[in-house]
């Protein structure tokens, strides 16, 4: 069971900022394919169902939402997420 401490006992949802953040680094992947506003908008605009779907999974599973980003980024690292060679 989460031990409920800190901001969680008073009632705050946390947002986990690299994944409420995550913007800036969609934006940044989509220029090195050539930037295309209608990609970045809909890849941006995930980041809120990310969020929702951390904060149903935390409730859930009865821990935090940061351990459940957390574990989003270890999936994507362990599933094979492309890393690409950025040219200057």
């Amino acid at each position: 069971m989460c031990k409920k401490t800190g901001i969680v006992k008073i009632g705050i949802l946390y947002a986990p900022d690299f994944l409420v953040n995550a913007g800036g680094a969609i934006q940044a992947a989509d220029e090195l394919e050539g930037f295309n506003k209608k990609r970045a908008t809909h890849n941006v605009e995930r980041i809120y169902d990310n969020l929702l779907g951390a904060f149903e999974i935390a409730k859930s599973e009865n821990i935090t939402p940061y351990k459940t980003a957390d574990r989003f980024v270890n999936e994507r690292v362990a599933g094979g997420a492309k890393i690409k060679t950025i040219r200057l």
